[in-house]
């Protein structure tokens, strides 16, 4: 399973980040399953691992898609920060200040990056309200598909 942790199993911040990808490792296999992938999958799974906020750029971004016939604001698979995330292996951190969280992405060709994802309490429970790569920010690629909509 590609997907490793490092953090403190306990921590319900940490657990939401280590759902996402325990759940969605097999977008790394060679042979793809034909399922949905985590930007492609339904609203009500989206909900369970993002606040409304992000929730609602991510479903912007997919009607832009639709109604452009092009690809809007994301171009690549953002959890994996990759336009094609075969062998990758995740490595969910601990919580640093602020309730991030870091994930350490390690590819098969050797090279690693990172991702950052900021959690918060709502409601429902620990959600994931932005995600940040190296000189890019998920809520600062999606604010754009949908010129009506003002970021927050």
């Amino acid at each position: 399973m590609p997907i490793s942790a490092t953090a403190e199993i306990g921590d319900p911040r940490v657990a939401i980040v280590q759902k996402l990808y325990r759940d969605y490792s097999w977008e790394t296999l060679k042979d793809l399953p034909k399922r949905a992938t985590f930007q492609a999958a339904p609203l009500r799974t989206l909900q369970s691992y993002l606040t409304d906020g992000l929730t609602q750029l991510i479903t912007d971004d997919r009607a832009c898609m639709t109604r452009r016939h092009e690809l809007c604001g994301l171009d690549f698979a953002f959890i994996w920060n990759s336009q094609d995330p075969e062998g990758i292996v995740a490595d969910v951190g601990s919580v640093s200040v602020g309730d991030l969280v870091t994930v350490k992405l390690r590819r098969a060709t050797g090279q690693s990056d990172s991702l950052t994802y900021h959690v918060v309490r709502t409601e429902a429970g620990w959600r994931i309200d932005d995600i940040r790569g190296k000189g890019w920010r998920l809520r600062g690629v999606l604010p754009f598909v949908n010129p009506e909509r003002t970021p927050n």
